[in-house]
């Protein structure tokens, strides 16, 4: 049976930077017990759930899949270093595709997220928008974009 090491919650700040690396030493509190966080401590929680939780982006911002990169403060989108023009509904799919990179998206959830909860219109849109994804992102490499049949659109490749 494997040990684990216990970090007393009260321990503060150190407590909360060695829960960092080890998540499972900390030893959670009871009902009971009040837990009270300074704020240096509330700081470095909310950043190691955002470090977890967040898509793959630099320091920087900017979203790798494969050799595809894409920039939300300039919202320039480049393939192995050739910049790519995208219209601003293009980009609004390719960047959800980039923060969701390996995962399946549905026609809904990609409607949802680039045209809003609000929109009635035929959701043959998104295969439209998604051939024009493919011949410019695709045009210049392997594939990235596929289709999964009955199920929606996934993005593949190694987040950097």
């Amino acid at each position: 049976m494997a040990t684990r090491r216990r970090i007393d919650p009260d321990a503060g700040l150190s407590a909360v930077q060695a829960w960092l690396v080890d998540p499972a030493a900390l030893v959670r509190p009871t009902l009971a017990t009040a837990v009270r966080f300074t704020l240096e401590e509330l700081a470095a929680r909310v950043a190691a759930v955002l470090r977890r939780t967040r898509p793959d982006a630099d320091d920087d911002g900017v979203l790798r899949v494969a050799d595809l990169q894409l920039d939300p403060e300039t919202y320039q989108v480049t393939r192995s270093g050739v910049p790519i023009e995208l219209a601003p509904t293009e980009y609004k799919m390719l960047r959800h595709m980039m923060i969701n990179a390996n995962v399946v998206l549905s026609r809904q959830q990609l409607l949802d997220a680039v045209w809003g909860t609000d929109f009635y219109g035929d959701d043959s849109v998104v295969a439209t928008y998604i051939s024009y994804l493919r011949r410019k992102v695709d045009a210049t490499g392997e594939p990235l974009i596929h289709t999964h049949r009955g199920f929606g659109y996934v993005l593949r490749g190694q987040r950097h």
